[in-house]
């Protein structure tokens, strides 16, 4: 079973030593003159920390302890557990708010279908971001707009529609997915026509036709993925060079 770090989990909202306090003289039926009158704590400064206005003060907590015949440090420690918990709710809207920001240019440059198809998206935003983020080898908004600006695609046919963001989503996404493929082989250029003798017998064979083209593909140190099209992308496939790898990549479109 996974463990849940209380330590490290930030609350919806910071509770103030207040209402604590108000909880223990209403479970003691005790008036908050009475409690006054043993601290020696005014009244309206009793108050003020009970509707949660004023912070306790050490001293406070060591002699509401004392009147109580509780810890003298447990409200004072409530203190600083409500400081910390508005601290890290401070810092988690800056950071959602930050991503939301991001979020709200990034989606304009990338296919939304596509990468929830695929199962890169989902409710949350920064992780969204992550992921994205890790497809188009980036660390910041920058560098992804940088990426995108360099980007370049061809229309080979008129008749062909063409969706830019839909197929700059596309190829990153399969030179990802080359990135997560490892073979052990070597490429050996050397062995190209060699490669091509037992594609060809794979083709004529044509049984269990892609598992054989990417196992002999592998073979040869030659990375082999079949990645779906979605939207507007009417390409074959594409090759690149991964590191000392050649990838090939087929949509299966025809």
């Amino acid at each position: 079973m996974a463990t849940i770090n209380l330590n490290n989990s930030v609350p919806f909202k910071a509770v103030h030593v207040g209402e604590y306090l108000k909880d223990e003289l209403t479970e003691r039926d005790m008036k908050q003159k009475t409690l006054s009158c043993l601290t020696g704590i005014p009244a309206p400064i009793l108050n003020d920390i009970i509707k949660g206005k004023r912070d306790i003060t050490a001293e406070q907590s060591i002699l509401i302890g004392k009147a109580l015949d509780i810890d003298d440090s447990f409200f004072y420690n409530l203190q600083k557990k409500y400081d910390l918990d508005r601290a890290r709710i401070s810092q988690r809207v800056a950071e959602q708010t930050a991503a939301m920001c991001i979020w709200d240019v990034l989606k304009n440059y990338i296919s939304i279908p596509f990468f929830k198809s695929v199962g890169v998206l989902s409710a949350n935003i920064k992780k969204n971001i992550e992921n994205i983020f890790n497809i188009f080898g980036v660390s910041s908004l920058d560098e992804f707009i940088k990426k995108k600006e360099m980007f370049a695609f061809y229309k080979k046919s008129d008749k062909l529609t063409t969706d830019e963001i839909d197929l700059f989503s596309w190829k990153y996404f399969c030179m990802y997915l080359s990135k997560q493929r490892s073979i052990t082989s070597h490429f050996d250029r050397g062995k190209s026509a060699a490669i091509c003798a037992e594609l060809n017998l794979a083709f004529k064979d044509n049984h269990n036709l892609i598992q054989n083209v990417e196992s002999i593909c592998n073979r040869y140190g030659v990375k082999f993925l079949i990645v779906e099209k979605k939207g507007q992308v009417p390409v074959d496939g594409m090759s690149f060079m991964d590191g000392e790898n050649p990838t090939i990549v087929l949509t299966m479109r025809r």
